[in-house]
């Protein structure tokens, strides 16, 4: 948002008399920066509405129009109200300052009036300029702004005596706004830097209610959220031309689809995700090494339905996902990728298997794809945790699942190894006709083997015996059950 009042500045430079020495934190990331920023803050109790509302200012050195520079109030990205600032130096214009929020790591979203006031805060007196550098060639974008009742933003709800208040930063060095017009509701690009800190609390508290200008209880009205909106209030005309300092397309607000919609279908991607990692794809793993008369069946289904799910997981995150710019999105397409071609030589195996009798290398390749899959995909999905800004105890839990399942997994080679496999007894009640899996004795009792996993000898000489009850051998080519 752009805005620029007299009225405004004055009160601002009131502010700044009667509030002493606020609280501050300077960054710098070198001579070169185009990011250099600082923010100072100062608080009070609204009375009216016991609540605390913030006075912020927001300084960003730049020497020329790329990137942005951002702060959120709050630990991490989820649910934080967000301030980024950008703009072009060699214009005349004055900077952009866009508040914004989000879900999960969704990129920021513009926060609407409809969307502030539904959270009992309101952003106001916002002044925007460009101000001299001690920098050569540099400009500095200066925003300063009132947050009425900021602490009720359900996640940052900090009251002004509580010693800090938490905060992030994050920073693009490279976005162009300019094909935009360096439009508030911008679509932002992955932030390149990000970090957190803290400000002290009880140093900003010193300010008399009285010597703010009109407060959040001017503004804030029982209005229904945003998304519900169909008419807008009568008295929302007079509110935009006694406070023209925010968005006076109010049509446009009302219109605006709520980020909480995208929380669920992201949730649909994780639990996609695991469903396939951590349930169907190492039961198919595991059965084809179980030993039974039906493994070819108990490792199929789990396989392909695992497969399924997890293809339409990695497809929903990247369809929800404006850009491919972390290495968790070209992990999930490579995984992606790798499913495809595991489930397409799985198949391919088994029907060369079936008619030659013999070993072949995309049996191989098949099986060491999944394992890259299963190990690629346990990692990954912890790291999307870490980049959704998931609990520590979240990511913990899957950590230990992931390797529960590969110690597990990890058992089933070992006892299929030494011809011990797990799961003799395993059936499938409605087939009749077993097809199994030769394994190191050389073939599965009443079975007919579709699938090797041992180095037999390639003229497949042993694949038609087959092992009955008391360990001897016989050969019967048709593999029915009786």
């Amino acid at each position: 948002m752009r805005f620029t009042s007299t009225s405004h500045t004055a009160s601002l430079l009131l502010l700044h008399c009667v509030l002493g020495e606020p609280d501050y934190l300077c960054k710098s990331f070198g001579q070169g920066s185009n990011n250099d920023f600082c923010v100072s803050l100062a608080t009070y109790e609204d009375d009216s509405l016991s609540k605390q509302d913030f006075i912020m200012t927001f300084n960003r050195t730049q020497h020329d129009a790329a990137g942005w520079s951002s702060i959120g109030i709050g630990t991490h990205m989820n649910g934080s109200i967000i301030f980024v600032l950008y703009g072009d130096p060699n214009l005349e214009s004055p900077p952009t300052l866009s508040i914004r929020s989000t879900s999960r790591h969704l990129p920021p979203v513009n926060l609407s009036l409809g969307d502030q006031h539904q959270h009992g805060i309101h952003i106001g007196y916002i002044e925007t300029s460009w101000e001299s550098s001690h920098k050569e060639s540099s400009k500095t974008a200066v925003a300063s702004f009132v947050c009425y009742g900021c602490n009720a933003w359900y996640n940052a709800d900090r009251s002004a005596i509580t010693p800090v208040l938490p905060f992030i930063w994050g920073m693009n060095t490279d976005q162009d706004f300019s094909i935009v017009e360096y439009a508030d509701d911008a679509d932002l690009l992955m932030h390149n830097r990000f970090g957190a800190f803290d400000l002290d609390m009880t140093k900003e508290k010193g300010i008399e209610p009285n010597q703010l200008p009109a407060t959040i209880s001017n503004f804030l009205k029982p209005y229904p959220p945003a998304s519900e909106v169909e008419d807008v209030p009568e008295d929302y005309e007079n509110l935009n031309q006694a406070h023209n300092h925010y968005d006076n397309d109010i049509s446009e607000s009302a219109k605006t689809v709520p980020y909480k919609h995208k929380r669920k279908i992201w949730l649909l991607h994780g639990l996609l995700l695991v469903a396939s990692l951590f349930l169907l794809l190492p039961l198919g793993a595991f059965f084809i090494r179980s030993g039974s008369p039906h493994s070819l069946y108990l490792h199929l289904i789990p396989q392909i339905l695992g497969s399924i799910l997890g293809l339409a997981g990695i497809t929903v995150g990247f369809f929800l996902s404006s850009k491919v710019s972390v290495w968790h999105q070209y992990i999930g397409i490579a995984l992606g990728t790798a499913l495809v071609a595991q489930l397409g030589l799985g198949l391919q195996h088994h029907r060369v298997f079936s008619r030659l009798k013999r070993k072949t290398w995309m049996g191989s390749v098949h099986i060491w794809i999944g394992r890259f899959v299963l190990l690629g995909g346990w990692a990954n999905f912890i790291a999307g945790l870490d980049l959704s800004d998931y609990t520590v105890n979240l990511k913990v839990g899957f950590a230990i699942a992931s390797a529960i399942n590969a110690c597990g997994l990890s058992f089933s080679i070992y006892r299929h190894a030494i011809g011990e496999p797990l799961g003799n007894n395993l059936k499938v009640p409605w087939v009749k006709v077993a097809k199994g899996v030769k394994w190191i004795d050389g073939g599965i009792a009443n079975s007919e083997c579709y699938f090797a996993l041992n180095d037999e000898n390639d003229d497949g000489e042993s694949s038609d015996a087959e092992t009955v009850g008391d360990g001897r051998a016989k050969t019967d080519g048709k593999g029915e059950m009786d």
